[in-house]
Protein backbone atom coordinates (compact mmCIF):
# COMPACT_ATOMS: atom_id res chain seq x y z
CA UNK A 1 0.00 0.00 0.00
CA UNK A 2 1.20 3.47 -0.85
CA UNK A 3 1.75 5.25 2.23
CA UNK A 4 -0.88 7.85 3.51
CA UNK A 5 0.63 10.84 3.42
CA UNK A 6 0.80 11.11 -0.17
CA UNK A 7 -3.01 12.20 -0.63
CA UNK A 8 -2.39 14.62 -2.97
CA UNK A 9 -0.62 14.49 -6.74
CA UNK A 10 1.39 17.45 -5.48
CA UNK A 11 2.57 15.43 -2.28
CA UNK A 12 2.78 13.34 -5.06
CA UNK A 13 5.30 16.15 -7.61
CA UNK A 14 7.65 16.31 -4.34
CA UNK A 15 8.30 12.70 -3.57
CA UNK A 16 9.14 11.93 -7.36
CA UNK A 17 11.54 14.77 -7.23
CA UNK A 18 13.27 14.01 -3.84
CA UNK A 19 13.62 10.44 -5.03
CA UNK A 20 15.08 11.57 -8.48
CA UNK A 21 17.44 13.53 -6.53
CA UNK A 22 18.51 11.16 -4.63
CA UNK A 23 19.01 8.57 -7.60
CA UNK A 24 21.24 11.61 -9.42
CA UNK A 25 23.33 11.84 -6.18
CA UNK A 26 24.16 8.20 -6.14
CA UNK A 27 24.37 7.37 -9.39
CA UNK A 28 27.39 10.04 -10.08
CA UNK A 29 29.54 7.52 -7.75
CA UNK A 30 28.52 4.52 -10.10
CA UNK A 31 28.30 3.50 -14.02
CA UNK A 32 24.99 3.54 -14.07
CA UNK A 33 23.40 5.70 -16.43
CA UNK A 34 20.96 8.35 -14.30
CA UNK A 35 17.80 7.34 -16.62
CA UNK A 36 18.36 3.62 -16.45
CA UNK A 37 18.63 3.91 -12.06
CA UNK A 38 15.80 5.84 -12.37
CA UNK A 39 13.39 3.04 -14.59
CA UNK A 40 14.48 0.43 -12.23
CA UNK A 41 13.64 2.53 -8.74
CA UNK A 42 10.21 2.73 -10.81
CA UNK A 43 9.72 -0.72 -11.27
CA UNK A 44 10.97 -1.44 -7.89
CA UNK A 45 8.84 1.37 -6.53
CA UNK A 46 5.92 -0.08 -7.81
CA UNK A 47 6.62 -3.83 -7.20
CA UNK A 48 6.89 -3.03 -3.54
CA UNK A 49 3.94 -0.44 -3.54
CA UNK A 50 5.91 2.61 -2.36
CA UNK A 51 4.06 5.01 -4.46
CA UNK A 52 0.88 5.20 -6.05
CA UNK A 53 -0.45 3.32 -9.01
CA UNK A 54 -0.17 6.53 -11.64
CA UNK A 55 -1.06 6.19 -15.77
CA UNK A 56 1.05 7.60 -18.63
CA UNK A 57 -1.57 9.21 -20.73
CA UNK A 58 -0.46 10.04 -24.25
CA UNK A 59 -1.48 14.07 -23.76
CA UNK A 60 0.55 13.71 -21.02
CA UNK A 61 3.56 12.83 -22.81
CA UNK A 62 3.11 14.15 -26.13
CA UNK A 63 2.09 17.54 -24.57
CA UNK A 64 3.94 18.23 -21.35
CA UNK A 65 7.24 16.20 -21.67
CA UNK A 66 8.04 15.87 -25.40
CA UNK A 67 8.15 19.66 -26.30
CA UNK A 68 10.71 20.64 -23.77
CA UNK A 69 12.97 17.50 -24.31
CA UNK A 70 13.19 17.90 -28.12
CA UNK A 71 13.65 21.76 -27.96
CA UNK A 72 16.42 21.44 -25.48
CA UNK A 73 17.95 18.82 -27.88
CA UNK A 74 17.70 20.95 -30.42
CA UNK A 75 18.93 24.02 -28.98
CA UNK A 76 22.01 22.39 -27.94
CA UNK A 77 22.97 20.55 -30.99
CA UNK A 78 25.64 22.16 -33.34
CA UNK A 79 24.10 22.43 -37.07
CA UNK A 80 27.60 22.60 -38.27
CA UNK A 81 28.38 19.06 -36.66
CA UNK A 82 24.87 17.87 -37.74
CA UNK A 83 26.01 19.00 -41.43
CA UNK A 84 28.77 16.72 -41.60
CA UNK A 85 26.66 13.74 -40.39
CA UNK A 86 23.97 14.44 -42.41
CA UNK A 87 23.69 11.48 -44.81
CA UNK A 88 23.94 8.77 -41.59
CA UNK A 89 21.01 10.75 -39.98
CA UNK A 90 18.87 10.91 -42.95
CA UNK A 91 19.83 7.44 -43.94
CA UNK A 92 18.61 6.15 -40.15
CA UNK A 93 16.11 8.77 -40.06
CA UNK A 94 14.14 7.86 -42.86
CA UNK A 95 15.15 4.67 -44.51
CA UNK A 96 15.70 2.92 -41.22
CA UNK A 97 12.14 4.17 -39.69
CA UNK A 98 10.70 2.56 -43.00
CA UNK A 99 12.79 -0.97 -42.32
CA UNK A 100 11.31 -0.78 -38.87
CA UNK A 101 7.97 -0.87 -39.52
CA UNK A 102 7.89 -3.22 -42.15
CA UNK A 103 10.19 -5.51 -40.26
CA UNK A 104 8.06 -5.17 -37.17
CA UNK A 105 5.15 -5.18 -38.68
CA UNK A 106 5.52 -8.01 -40.82
CA UNK A 107 7.07 -9.97 -37.58
CA UNK A 108 3.68 -9.56 -35.57
CA UNK A 109 1.59 -9.95 -38.60
CA UNK A 110 2.71 -13.41 -40.14
CA UNK A 111 3.74 -15.38 -37.03
CA UNK A 112 1.81 -13.33 -34.32
CA UNK A 113 -1.46 -13.44 -35.17
CA UNK A 114 -2.32 -9.41 -35.56
CA UNK A 115 -3.75 -7.96 -38.84
CA UNK A 116 -1.80 -5.83 -40.81
CA UNK A 117 -2.92 -2.64 -40.02
CA UNK A 118 -2.56 -3.17 -36.18
CA UNK A 119 0.64 -4.66 -36.60
CA UNK A 120 2.20 -1.63 -38.46
CA UNK A 121 1.07 0.29 -35.97
CA UNK A 122 2.96 -1.13 -33.83
CA UNK A 123 6.00 -0.87 -35.76
CA UNK A 124 5.39 2.52 -36.11
CA UNK A 125 5.15 2.96 -32.20
CA UNK A 126 8.63 0.60 -31.96
CA UNK A 127 10.60 2.33 -34.62
CA UNK A 128 11.76 5.67 -33.24
CA UNK A 129 14.77 5.91 -31.15
CA UNK A 130 13.15 8.06 -28.70
CA UNK A 131 15.85 11.51 -27.96
CA UNK A 132 14.10 11.69 -24.54
CA UNK A 133 16.08 8.45 -23.95
CA UNK A 134 19.04 8.57 -26.26
CA UNK A 135 20.30 12.23 -25.85
CA UNK A 136 20.13 11.42 -21.85
CA UNK A 137 22.16 8.71 -21.89
CA UNK A 138 24.73 9.87 -24.84
CA UNK A 139 25.39 13.13 -22.24
CA UNK A 140 26.72 10.81 -19.54
CA UNK A 141 28.85 8.66 -21.86
CA UNK A 142 31.51 10.00 -23.17
CA UNK A 143 31.69 9.29 -26.77
CA UNK A 144 33.77 10.76 -30.25
CA UNK A 145 31.65 13.50 -31.33
CA UNK A 146 30.83 12.29 -34.68
CA UNK A 147 29.17 9.56 -33.44
CA UNK A 148 27.57 11.47 -30.94
CA UNK A 149 26.24 13.50 -33.30
CA UNK A 150 24.83 11.11 -35.88
CA UNK A 151 23.35 9.15 -32.86
CA UNK A 152 21.44 12.38 -31.50
CA UNK A 153 20.39 13.59 -35.23
CA UNK A 154 18.83 10.39 -35.88
CA UNK A 155 16.69 10.29 -32.22
CA UNK A 156 15.56 13.72 -32.78
CA UNK A 157 14.45 13.53 -36.92
CA UNK A 158 13.47 9.87 -36.61
CA UNK A 159 10.96 9.89 -34.05
CA UNK A 160 9.35 12.79 -36.27
CA UNK A 161 9.27 10.49 -39.08
CA UNK A 162 7.22 7.59 -36.88
CA UNK A 163 5.10 9.64 -35.50
CA UNK A 164 4.36 11.27 -38.68
CA UNK A 165 4.31 7.46 -40.29
CA UNK A 166 2.05 6.33 -37.06
CA UNK A 167 -0.34 9.55 -38.10
CA UNK A 168 -1.06 8.44 -41.49
CA UNK A 169 -1.50 4.39 -41.03
CA UNK A 170 -4.04 5.55 -37.61
CA UNK A 171 -5.85 8.16 -40.42
CA UNK A 172 -5.57 4.82 -42.66
CA UNK A 173 -7.25 2.65 -40.26
CA UNK A 174 -10.08 5.08 -40.00
CA UNK A 175 -11.01 5.61 -43.16
CA UNK A 176 -10.50 1.69 -43.90
CA UNK A 177 -8.46 3.04 -46.90
CA UNK A 178 -4.44 1.92 -47.06
CA UNK A 179 -3.05 2.73 -50.36
CA UNK A 180 0.93 2.96 -50.70
CA UNK A 181 0.79 6.05 -52.88
CA UNK A 182 -2.06 8.42 -50.62
CA UNK A 183 -0.29 7.30 -47.68
CA UNK A 184 3.66 8.33 -49.09
CA UNK A 185 2.06 11.59 -50.01
CA UNK A 186 0.59 12.26 -46.39
CA UNK A 187 3.99 11.35 -44.99
CA UNK A 188 5.77 13.86 -47.15
CA UNK A 189 3.78 16.51 -46.39
CA UNK A 190 3.45 16.22 -42.48
CA UNK A 191 7.18 15.80 -42.21
CA UNK A 192 8.43 18.36 -44.57
CA UNK A 193 5.57 20.81 -43.46
CA UNK A 194 6.58 20.38 -40.11
CA UNK A 195 10.04 20.82 -40.59
CA UNK A 196 9.04 24.00 -43.10
CA UNK A 197 6.82 25.55 -40.26
CA UNK A 198 9.98 24.69 -37.54
CA UNK A 199 12.27 26.45 -39.66
CA UNK A 200 9.92 29.56 -40.30
CA UNK A 201 9.26 30.17 -36.43
CA UNK A 202 12.69 29.47 -35.17
CA UNK A 203 14.04 32.18 -37.71
CA UNK A 204 10.88 34.76 -35.83
CA UNK A 205 12.05 33.60 -32.53
CA UNK A 206 15.69 34.45 -33.42
CA UNK A 207 14.87 37.96 -34.32
CA UNK A 208 13.11 38.43 -31.76
CA UNK A 209 15.65 37.24 -29.24
CA UNK A 210 18.48 39.45 -30.61
CA UNK A 211 15.98 42.67 -30.07
CA UNK A 212 16.10 41.85 -26.32
CA UNK A 213 17.56 43.21 -23.58
CA UNK A 214 16.12 41.20 -20.88
CA UNK A 215 17.36 37.25 -19.93
CA UNK A 216 13.95 36.21 -18.18
CA UNK A 217 11.76 37.53 -21.27
CA UNK A 218 14.17 35.30 -23.59
CA UNK A 219 13.56 32.61 -21.61
CA UNK A 220 9.81 33.28 -21.99
CA UNK A 221 9.80 33.67 -25.18
CA UNK A 222 11.51 30.07 -26.03
CA UNK A 223 9.02 28.28 -23.62
CA UNK A 224 6.23 29.48 -26.33
CA UNK A 225 8.20 28.61 -29.07
CA UNK A 226 9.06 25.05 -27.31
CA UNK A 227 5.73 24.23 -26.51
CA UNK A 228 3.22 26.61 -28.85
CA UNK A 229 5.10 25.37 -31.53
CA UNK A 230 4.33 21.66 -30.97
CA UNK A 231 0.51 22.98 -30.57
CA UNK A 232 0.56 25.26 -33.53
CA UNK A 233 1.52 21.82 -36.01
CA UNK A 234 -0.42 19.92 -34.85
CA UNK A 235 -3.43 22.48 -35.19
CA UNK A 236 -2.40 22.88 -38.89
CA UNK A 237 -2.27 19.17 -39.43
CA UNK A 238 1.93 18.65 -39.70
CA UNK A 239 4.50 16.69 -37.70
CA UNK A 240 4.52 18.31 -34.36
CA UNK A 241 7.63 17.45 -33.42
CA UNK A 242 9.96 18.13 -36.63
CA UNK A 243 8.17 21.71 -35.81
CA UNK A 244 9.30 21.53 -32.62
CA UNK A 245 13.11 20.42 -33.80
CA UNK A 246 13.15 22.25 -36.64
CA UNK A 247 12.70 25.49 -34.48
CA UNK A 248 15.04 24.89 -31.55
CA UNK A 249 17.78 24.17 -34.42
CA UNK A 250 17.81 27.49 -35.90
CA UNK A 251 17.05 29.25 -32.87
CA UNK A 252 19.88 27.71 -30.71
CA UNK A 253 22.59 28.12 -33.66
CA UNK A 254 21.72 31.52 -34.45
CA UNK A 255 22.08 32.05 -30.68
CA UNK A 256 25.19 30.68 -30.15
CA UNK A 257 26.79 32.62 -33.28
CA UNK A 258 27.23 29.16 -35.19
CA UNK A 259 24.08 29.86 -37.91
CA UNK A 260 23.41 33.17 -39.53
CA UNK A 261 20.45 34.99 -41.15
CA UNK A 262 21.17 35.52 -44.94
CA UNK A 263 21.04 39.19 -46.22
CA UNK A 264 18.10 41.08 -45.46
CA UNK A 265 15.42 42.20 -48.37
CA UNK A 266 13.83 45.23 -48.63
CA UNK A 267 14.57 49.18 -48.12
CA UNK A 268 18.35 50.35 -47.07
CA UNK A 269 16.49 51.71 -44.05
CA UNK A 270 15.14 48.27 -42.88
CA UNK A 271 18.16 46.37 -43.67
CA UNK A 272 20.22 48.50 -41.78
CA UNK A 273 17.59 47.98 -39.34
CA UNK A 274 17.78 43.97 -39.01
CA UNK A 275 21.28 43.55 -39.85
CA UNK A 276 21.92 45.95 -36.93
CA UNK A 277 19.35 43.21 -34.42
CA UNK A 278 21.63 39.73 -35.90
CA UNK A 279 22.72 38.33 -32.60
CA UNK A 280 21.40 37.18 -29.43
CA UNK A 281 23.27 38.79 -26.72
CA UNK A 282 25.53 36.58 -24.66
CA UNK A 283 23.78 37.00 -21.00
CA UNK A 284 20.21 35.89 -22.52
CA UNK A 285 21.87 33.06 -24.54
CA UNK A 286 23.39 31.56 -21.23
CA UNK A 287 20.35 32.08 -19.44
CA UNK A 288 18.23 30.12 -22.03
CA UNK A 289 20.75 27.29 -21.98
CA UNK A 290 20.75 27.17 -18.64
CA UNK A 291 17.37 27.17 -18.02
CA UNK A 292 16.25 24.63 -20.72
CA UNK A 293 18.70 22.12 -19.01
CA UNK A 294 17.55 22.23 -15.91
CA UNK A 295 14.03 22.10 -17.23
CA UNK A 296 14.99 18.72 -19.34
CA UNK A 297 17.01 17.42 -16.37
CA UNK A 298 13.51 17.55 -14.35
CA UNK A 299 11.19 16.35 -17.11
CA UNK A 300 13.22 13.68 -17.99
CA UNK A 301 13.51 12.48 -14.13
CA UNK A 302 9.58 12.35 -14.08
CA UNK A 303 9.09 10.58 -17.25
CA UNK A 304 11.85 7.63 -16.45
CA UNK A 305 10.05 7.37 -12.84
CA UNK A 306 7.15 7.17 -14.31
CA UNK A 307 7.47 4.35 -17.36
CA UNK A 308 8.80 2.28 -14.30
CA UNK A 309 6.44 2.52 -12.06
CA UNK A 310 3.66 2.61 -15.48
CA UNK A 311 5.05 -0.79 -16.31
CA UNK A 312 2.71 -4.42 -15.83
CA UNK A 313 4.61 -7.23 -16.34
CA UNK A 314 1.94 -10.24 -16.28
CA UNK A 315 0.57 -8.39 -19.14
CA UNK A 316 4.33 -8.88 -21.19
CA UNK A 317 4.27 -12.05 -19.92
CA UNK A 318 1.08 -13.00 -21.30
CA UNK A 319 2.10 -12.08 -24.33
CA UNK A 320 5.75 -13.73 -24.59
CA UNK A 321 5.18 -14.69 -27.85
CA UNK A 322 4.29 -11.31 -29.92
CA UNK A 323 6.70 -9.21 -27.43
CA UNK A 324 9.47 -11.59 -28.77
CA UNK A 325 8.94 -11.71 -32.33
CA UNK A 326 8.40 -7.73 -32.16
CA UNK A 327 12.00 -7.40 -30.15
CA UNK A 328 13.35 -9.53 -32.78
CA UNK A 329 12.04 -7.53 -35.49
CA UNK A 330 13.67 -4.44 -33.95
CA UNK A 331 16.65 -5.37 -33.44
CA UNK A 332 16.75 -7.20 -37.06
CA UNK A 333 15.63 -3.88 -38.61
CA UNK A 334 18.22 -1.92 -36.22
CA UNK A 335 20.84 -4.21 -37.85
CA UNK A 336 19.36 -3.60 -41.30
CA UNK A 337 18.98 -0.04 -41.24
CA UNK A 338 23.27 0.62 -39.96
CA UNK A 339 24.10 -1.73 -43.05
CA UNK A 340 22.41 0.38 -45.90
CA UNK A 341 25.20 2.86 -44.56
CA UNK A 342 27.71 1.25 -45.93
CA UNK A 343 26.18 1.43 -49.51
CA UNK A 344 26.31 5.25 -49.59
CA UNK A 345 29.47 6.70 -50.12
CA UNK A 346 30.27 9.15 -47.13
CA UNK A 347 28.04 7.86 -44.87
CA UNK A 348 29.34 4.39 -43.49
CA UNK A 349 30.53 4.61 -39.68
CA UNK A 350 34.06 3.26 -38.60
CA UNK A 351 34.26 -0.43 -37.78
CA UNK A 352 34.26 0.18 -33.62
CA UNK A 353 31.26 2.51 -33.83
CA UNK A 354 28.95 0.14 -35.50
CA UNK A 355 27.97 -1.69 -32.19
CA UNK A 356 27.63 1.46 -30.47
CA UNK A 357 24.89 2.56 -33.68
CA UNK A 358 23.36 -0.40 -33.28
CA UNK A 359 22.91 -1.04 -29.49
CA UNK A 360 22.21 2.63 -28.87
CA UNK A 361 18.49 2.19 -30.60
CA UNK A 362 16.96 3.13 -27.50
CA UNK A 363 12.61 3.26 -27.32
CA UNK A 364 11.28 5.03 -24.88
CA UNK A 365 8.31 7.83 -23.73
CA UNK A 366 7.43 8.41 -27.59
CA UNK A 367 6.75 4.64 -28.17
CA UNK A 368 4.43 3.95 -25.25
CA UNK A 369 2.93 7.81 -26.32
CA UNK A 370 1.93 6.33 -29.78
CA UNK A 371 1.10 2.98 -28.92
CA UNK A 372 -1.10 4.47 -25.57
CA UNK A 373 -3.15 7.11 -27.88
CA UNK A 374 -4.49 3.63 -30.36
CA UNK A 375 -8.33 3.88 -30.31
CA UNK A 376 -9.96 1.89 -27.43
CA UNK A 377 -11.91 -0.02 -30.43
CA UNK A 378 -8.96 -1.07 -32.38
CA UNK A 379 -8.37 -4.96 -32.35
CA UNK A 380 -5.34 -6.23 -30.38
CA UNK A 381 -4.83 -2.49 -28.67
CA UNK A 382 -3.75 -4.42 -25.27
CA UNK A 383 -1.66 -6.75 -27.32
CA UNK A 384 0.10 -4.04 -28.63
CA UNK A 385 0.94 -1.83 -25.69
CA UNK A 386 2.13 -4.49 -23.54
CA UNK A 387 4.42 -5.36 -26.59
CA UNK A 388 5.61 -1.73 -27.15
CA UNK A 389 6.20 -2.05 -22.79
CA UNK A 390 8.21 -4.82 -22.97
CA UNK A 391 10.74 -3.80 -25.88
CA UNK A 392 10.82 -0.06 -24.25
CA UNK A 393 11.65 -1.53 -20.82
CA UNK A 394 14.27 -3.92 -22.44
CA UNK A 395 16.18 -1.14 -24.87
CA UNK A 396 16.08 1.03 -21.43
CA UNK A 397 17.55 -1.71 -19.09
CA UNK A 398 18.83 -4.01 -21.23
CA UNK A 399 20.71 -1.94 -23.43
CA UNK A 400 20.99 1.14 -21.42
CA UNK A 401 23.16 -0.96 -18.40
CA UNK A 402 25.40 -2.44 -21.06
CA UNK A 403 25.88 0.82 -22.85
CA UNK A 404 28.75 2.32 -20.88
CA UNK A 405 30.49 -1.21 -20.27
CA UNK A 406 30.32 -1.34 -24.52
CA UNK A 407 31.72 2.26 -24.88
CA UNK A 408 34.46 2.03 -22.58
CA UNK A 409 35.62 -1.58 -24.19
CA UNK A 410 35.06 0.53 -27.10
CA UNK A 411 36.60 4.00 -26.70
CA UNK A 412 38.93 3.73 -23.76
CA UNK A 413 40.70 6.64 -24.54
CA UNK A 414 38.67 8.40 -26.17
CA UNK A 415 36.72 11.85 -25.12
CA UNK A 416 33.74 13.42 -26.49
CA UNK A 417 34.65 16.27 -27.78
Amino acid sequence: MAPTFLTGREEFLVVMLLVATVVSLVTRRTRIPYTVALVILGLAAQAAGFLPKVHLTPELVLTVFLPPLLFEAAWSLDVRVLRSVWKPVALLAVLGVAIAVVAIGAAVHLAGGLGWPEALLLGAALSATDPVSVVALFKEIPIPGRLAATIEGESLFNDGTSVAIYQVLLASLASGRMSGLTLGVQFVALALGGLALGVGIGCLASLSLSFLDDHLTGVMLTTVVAYGGFLLGVRLGVSPVLTVVGAGLVAGNVAKGTLRFPRAPGPRWLRLRLEGHRTVSREISVAIDSFWEYAAFVVNSLLFLLVGLEFVAGSVFERAAPFLLALVGMQGARLLAIGTLFAIPGSHPLPREVPVLYWGGLRGALSLAMALGLPLATPGRATVIAVVYGCVLFTLVVQGLSMPWLVGRLFRSVVRR
